[in-house]
């Protein structure tokens, strides 16, 4: 029987320092051998690189935007509120079409402990 090797998945990093870089190329080396790492010198080329038609066509990938804002109640001393909304949307990659968008909301109470 034969078995498959789980995909790889793919980690994109961005730093201006060099020494940064190869520590990071260096320890994904050692400790996480089911990973494709790509280093970019900086934002802007991992922007370029991600915005390339092809670029994701072999990851089932998506990229996620929640934007999100809450609030604090203060009851007490220590003892509060914690309010909040969120909106976020997960887009594909490889299909424009494929979009899933959701809203969330949170209430939590801090006790005073």
């Amino acid at each position: 029987m034969t078995q498959s090797l789980p995909p790889k998945s793919l980690v994109l990093y961005a730093d201006d320092d060099p020494d940064d870089r190869m520590l990071i190329r260096e320890a994904f080396e050692h400790y996480a051998h089911s990973v494709d790492l790509k280093v970019f010198r900086n934002g802007v080329e991992l922007l370029q690189y991600v915005n390339k038609a092809q670029a994701f066509a072999t990851y089932n990938s998506s990229f996620t935007i929640s934007p999100q804002i809450g609030m604090l109640f203060f009851l007490k001393k220590r003892t509060y509120i914690d309010a909040g909304i969120r909106y976020e949307t997960l887009k594909s990659f490889n299909n424009d079409n494929e979009r899933i968008d959701f809203w969330a909301a949170h209430v939590a109470f801090a006790f005073n402990l």
